[in-house]
């Protein structure tokens, strides 16, 4: 499969009528760079580093091959590829499939904000190569589906708990569902690389869940196995942070490879407390 196999907003762009396709040289998503928090003082060489530079909008650019049998068919497809691209109302869901199969694809939130002169030729003008240059709003592509990170029985003592299941991404988790189990007085759950916390400030019995909303800074209680409903208990989950994600999980490199720790730990645990981190892998 060619390396521009893309699925916007659920219509291949690979058209089966061959009305349109990427054309061959339409590349891949270009890497997003970092804003730089660092500090200048005056006299001192150089900038003082300063972690957690925040990710700006990557970008991507597709040139579709668009044509027709006439100039007027090829007039009619281009305005459906036109309404295709530049929808308004939303950002639209772009897939990249990696394999023939299908079945290791990469998803992303695209905006498009422009296209660009087409390139007319063919006689009649029945055929054009079309620029369009997108943006991602949120930064990073994620797997199909979420996976459940699982950890073992939390105790008193913090200790450093690798979420398996997020394995295989490379990019900040900051959108998550945690959902944390009792029994436990309280309970605190710590990215291993940026020192983010949450904090569960009240008792939680063997029977009750409290999930947590990272990026919206929600949580609700319940008492089953479940990830929705429940009653709100937002003053009773704290966070270290002032503002984006309550906490967010980032990749280091351990034994060669990108992986992901949280720390937790718990006071008066009893029974099998536990956690889960719902979340999709993330990809730069």
């Amino acid at each position: 499969m060619a390396r521009n196999a893309y699925t916007l907003d659920g219509v291949p762009l690979v058209d089966p009528a061959n009305r349109f396709f990427p054309e061959k040289k339409t590349g891949i998503r270009v890497v997003p760079a970092k804003l730089s928090p660092n500090i200048a003082y005056p006299s001192f060489d150089g900038d003082a580093f300063l972690p957690g530079g925040a990710y700006v909008p990557g970008s991507i650019g597709i040139k579709m091959y668009i044509r027709g049998n006439t100039h007027e068919q090829f007039m009619e497809n281009f305005e459906f590829v036109n309404g295709l691209f530049l929808q308004r109302s939303r950002v639209l869901t772009l897939r990249h499939d990696y394999n023939e199969a299908g079945t290791n694809p990469r998803f992303a939130d695209v905006n498009f904000a422009s296209g660009a002169t087409p390139e007319l030729f063919e006689n009649g003008a029945r055929a054009a190569i079309v620029p369009y240059i997108g943006d991602l709003p949120g930064v990073f592509w994620r797997n199909a589906n979420k996976v459940d990170a699982v950890t073992p029985a939390i105790t008193t003592t913090e200790t450093q708990i690798e979420l398996l299941a997020l394995a295989g991404g490379n990019a900040p988790v900051h959108d998550s569902l945690i959902r944390v189990k009792g029994a436990f007085s309280s309970l605190t759950l710590k990215c291993a690389v940026t020192g983010h916390t949450l904090f569960f400030n009240t008792s939680l019995s063997a029977t009750e869940y409290i999930i947590v909303d990272t990026a919206n800074w929600t949580a609700r209680k319940v008492t089953s196995d479940v990830w929705t409903g429940g009653t709100n208990v937002d003053s009773l989950v704290s966070s270290s942070r002032g503002q984006g994600t309550m906490i967010s999980f980032e990749p280091m490199i351990s034994g060669g490879a990108l992986k992901y720790f949280m720390k937790a730990s718990a006071t008066g645990p009893s029974g099998s407390p536990n956690v889960i981190v719902r979340a999709y892998k993330h990809y730069l």
